[in-house]
């Protein structure tokens, strides 16, 4: 018998995606997202955690993104801090306020202090300042990822932040600089 027109659509699709696949789908993905700005990069992850989740999970294995910077541990941080400048990290952690508060408490030396002063003082910058600062920091990262000097274990769902037993309680600062 003839087959449903729906059971045709489908078994299209799927020769169509096997087919992309083969021609370098996912590569091409990579290397698009490599190359696309700090937004772009974070709305097609987005999309395609909604939409192909498995395709997603393999992706998130093989970029590198920005968020990556909360995988740090402080010693991560400080060789990443010594390839980009503190003004460019702070940009980025100005940018998100979840990154930002994975990654401060992180520190115990004065380098934290340092970008989370930096953060706070930093006024808004234009869009392509923004994004030229953002992409530097990602530059530096995937080097060093790339030459070894930095490990990123991206085996741990990045949604599961364990805190240590005793948080730290947020600082907030008042007026006459007290805490």
């Amino acid at each position: 018998g003839l087959l449903d027109s729906n059971d045709v659509k489908k078994l299209e699709e799927a020769i169509l995606a096997k087919i992309d696949y083969m021609m370098g789908g996912e590569e091409k993905l990579v290397s698009i997202l490599d190359q696309a700005t700090i937004a772009m990069q974070t709305a097609i992850l987005a999309t395609l955690r909604q939409q192909e989740p498995e395709l997603a999970r393999r992706l998130d294995k093989r970029i590198i993104v920005l968020d990556d910077i909360g995988l740090l541990d402080e010693a991560g941080l400080a060789v990443l801090s010594r390839q980009a400048s503190v003004r460019s990290m702070a940009v980025v952690l100005k940018s998100s306020t979840a990154l930002r508060d994975r990654v401060l408490p992180k520190f115990k030396t004065g380098l934290g202090e340092w970008l989370a002063q930096e953060t706070t003082m930093m006024g808004e910058l234009p869009e392509h300042i923004r994004e030229q600062e953002m992409r530097g920091v990602l530059q530096a990262l995937i080097k060093l990822v790339r030459e070894g000097k930095i490990m990123l274990k991206k085996d741990a769902p990045p949604a599961i932040i364990t805190a240590p037993a005793t948080a730290p309680t947020p600082v907030k600062a008042s007026a006459n600089g007290a805490t």
